[in-house]
Parts: structure tokens; C-alpha cells; sequence
């Protein structure tokens, strides 16, 4: 009961998706067995909370995804494709939970099972919570931050803008436990090859 707690209503997850990856441009609405990337992804996320939302760049060169989700009634909020950091705080004040995840759209093989693992590690004595530069967290990154927490404190460097948690990381004030990362060894969906070797485990 207590994992469920946790799952259903402690943790809100903020999906981050563009259509403009320079390396693999509309990947979020690529489709394997007649389902987008997204909705895959979204699927995954709804096994383990109800509280989620697209957020997604407010601009022409993702109007396609805007009106794909705005279409299917999917929660979305849309900002700036730049400022990743500020696009992320901003969608996290659409949410409810206690805690607030970044998961990026082109984690695609994450295993549901294994975020709920992590979601057991909250408690009320840390603000930060990460799997980054553990063994096999490239492809299943977990970051999480008490939601009080989530909030501009000083202005961010362009990488800390860009990659979001680092700035997080950087806060000397903010508590932060290491999770450790995943057994199994997967990929984010980066490339085209990516793409093609991801939908081997859909087969």
C-alpha cells in the first residue's frame, strides 16, 4: 500500500517532447504498432500515476504536436524550446503531486516496474532525488524534486537551462540521493537507428 501511495499520488511526471531533435526531427510521432512514441511513453507513465503532462515548445515548428495532443485531450503546457528549465517548472505547477519527475520522450524502453522501484526511495528528508551517472540510467534517467523545491532560486547558466536538473544539482541548499540505476540495459531514442532497433522490442 504504501508503494502505491507513492505511485498514484506523490509523483506528477513532466514529459519533455519536441518535434525539432536536430538528429531525429518528429521522433515523438513516430509510430510502433500504430501508437506514437509519445503515447507509448504516456501509457508507461500511466501505470504508475494519474498525474502527468506534456511539456512541449510554443511555437510553429511543433504546432503539429500541439495539435496532436490537444486533439486526443491529452494534458499539455506549452513554453519556451530554449529555457527547458524554465518550460519544466512552469508545466510542474499544473500538478498536484508531492513530487515532480523529468522524463524525457525518448526514453522509450524504460521499465515502468523499475520507476516504481525508484518512487520507493522518497521520504520526507530529501528535496532531489537521481539515477544519473549510475550504470544503465542512459535510456532510463530518473530525476525527481520535492515540488516545493522546484522553483528559480538564481539565474541559470544555457547548459543549466538546457538540461534542467543540473541546476538542481547545483543548489548547495537541496538534499539529493542517488538511486541506483536499472539492471537491465537499454537506450534513449536518438537516431534513426535507434528507432529501428527499439521497435525490435515491440515485436
Amino acid at each position: 500500500m504504501v508503494a502505491q501511495q507513492h505511485e498514484l499520488n506523490n509523483v506528477g511526471v513532466v514529459l519533455i517532447a519536441r518535434q525539432t531533435s536536430s538528429r531525429l526531427p518528429n521522433k515523438v510521432l513516430l509510430e510502433i504498432n500504430g501508437k506514437k512514441l509519445l503515447e507509448i511513453m504516456l501509457d508507461k507513465v500511466l501505470s504508475n500515476t494519474k498525474d502527468y503532462i506534456f511539456a512541449i515548445p510554443d511555437n510553429r515548428d511543433n504546432r503539429v504536436l500541439r495539435d496532436f495532443l490537444e486533439d486526443n485531450g491529452y494534458h499539455y503546457f506549452a513554453g519556451s524550446e530554449q529555457d527547458v528549465l524554465g518550460r519544466f517548472i512552469e508545466a510542474s505547477e499544473e500538478l498536484s503531486s508531492k513530487y515532480i519527475q523529468r522524463l524525457n520522450c525518448d526514453n522509450l524502453l524504460f521499465d515502468p516496474s523499475y520507476m516504481r522501484h525508484c518512487y520507493k526511495s522518497l521520504n520526507d528528508e530529501s528535496d532531489v532525488y537521481t539515477n544519473v551517472n549510475s550504470p544503465n540510467h542512459s535510456g532510463s534517467s530518473v530525476e525527481i524534486i520535492l515540488k516545493e523545491k522546484c522553483v528559480i532560486t538564481r539565474k541559470p547558466t544555457d547548459y543549466e537551462s538546457e538540461h534542467v536538473f543540473p541546476y538542481f544539482y547545483a543548489n548547495k541548499n537541496l538534499s539529493i540521493v542517488r538511486i541506483e540505476g536499472p539492471k537491465k540495459t537499454v537506450f534513449p531514442i536518438d537516431t534513426k537507428s535507434d528507432f529501428e532497433k527499439a521497435m525490435i522490442f515491440f515485436t
